[in-house]
Formats: structure tokens, C-alpha cells, sequence
């Protein structure tokens, strides 16, 4: 019974602790949008060498939705404005990691260091995200266009845009390689289902 009561185990972990993070904790999704706005600016101020792009704070859009990503194409002048969240593109995903990573069953000093190495991991996959949301934006037959991406290659964006950054998936299957990739060791499967051994009987 030893591997159903650790699966067991590690699965309510997780729960307490996803839930506890996802919390509306006073000023912790406004801290969140804080630092998504910051590296969004930082990374992709300049898209190529005539998209420019700007993530402002938004208090006014509807719930969910705290950040306005400006566009703009310079050669054309041509200028959107999106609405989003960061919540949802952001903190959602490093959320589940972190909750996998701090229910694992291995030892606590290897915990907080996958958690660090899991946090840029995860940081690393939201920059890809919002890269694969411009490039979407950035591209097509529109004013805005940077690009045009051609046929074959418009297909393969439309389908990675939508896998990872419209689809459930996007935030909640593509951190699970995270989680295993920061956490285990190929010894710890032995050990964390191992069963108990058998007390020997003396008559």
C-alpha cells in the first residue's frame, strides 16, 4: 500500500498548497502584474527592428484582466491595444510548478533548490509564451504586420499559439516536464515506492 499512500499523500499536498498560492492574498496579483509588466517591457520593448511593444497597468478592464500590451508596427504607424492577464499567463503556471516541486517527497533542501531552478524554468516559458503571442500579433495581412509567415509556417504558429497560449494546456500540461526535470533523480523512484519490508516472524 506504500506507493497509493504516497501518490495519495503527495496529491493532497499539492492541493493545499496550489490552493494557498492561487489565494487572493491581499497585493500578491498586483505584485504578480508588477513583475510581469516589468519583464514584458524589459524583453520586448523592441520586437524586431520596427515593432515596438509596451505593457502598461490596466485598472479598468474587466475582472481578470490587469494589463494593456500596446502594439506597434513604426514603419506603418498602425497601433493595437490588448487586454489581458497576468494571472492567467503568468502566475498560473509557476503557481503549479511551485505546488508540484514543494509536494514532492524528497528532501527539503532539494525542494527549495528545484523551486529555484523551477522558477526560471517556468520564467523561461512565460517569456516563450508572450514571444508566441506577439509573433501571432505581429504577423498576417494586417496594418500591424511585421511578417508574413506564409502558409506552412502560419499553420505551425496558429497551432503552437494555440496549444500554449489560448488552450487549458498552456498552463497546465507544459509544467509538468518542469516539475520532473528540477525534481527527481533516477534513484528516488525506488525509494519513494518502495514497500515496507516485511517484519520477520520468530517463533
Amino acid at each position: 500500500m506504500r506507493p497509493v499512500r504516497v501518490l495519495g499523500g503527495f496529491f493532497l499536498r499539492f492541493l493545499l498548497v496550489f490552493v494557498l498560492l492561487m489565494a487572493p492574498w491581499p497585493g500578491v496579483s498586483e505584485a504578480y502584474a508588477v513583475f510581469f509588466r516589468a519583464g514584458g517591457n524589459f524583453l520586448f520593448s523592441s520586437f524586431g527592428s520596427e515593432g515596438r511593444v509596451r505593457f502598461l497597468p490596466l485598472s479598468d478592464g474587466d475582472p481578470g484582466e490587469d494589463t494593456e500590451v500596446v502594439l506597434v508596427n513604426r514603419r506603418t504607424g498602425a497601433q493595437i491595444s490588448i487586454a489581458g492577464g497576468s494571472r492567467l499567463q503568468g502566475f498560473k503556471p509557476t503557481a503549479f510548478v511551485l505546488a508540484l516541486i514543494l509536494a514532492t517527497p524528497i528532501p527539503w533542501s532539494r525542494r527549495w533548490r528545484a523551486a529555484v531552478f523551477g522558477l526560471i524554468l517556468v520564467n523561461a516559458y512565460v517569456a516563450l509564451r508572450v514571444t508566441l503571442f506577439l509573433l501571432a500579433a505581429f504577423s498576417g495581412d494586417s496594418a500591424l504586420a511585421l511578417f508574413s509567415p506564409g502558409p506552412i509556417c502560419g499553420t505551425i504558429l496558429d497551432f503552437l499559439y494555440w496549444v500554449f497560449v489560448v488552450s487549458f494546456a498552456g498552463w497546465l500540461v507544459v509544467p509538468l516536464p518542469i516539475w520532473a526535470l528540477v525534481s527527481f533523480r533516477r534513484s528516488d523512484w525506488p525509494t519513494i515506492l518502495q514497500r515496507p519490508t516485511p517484519k520477520s516472524r520468530t517463533g
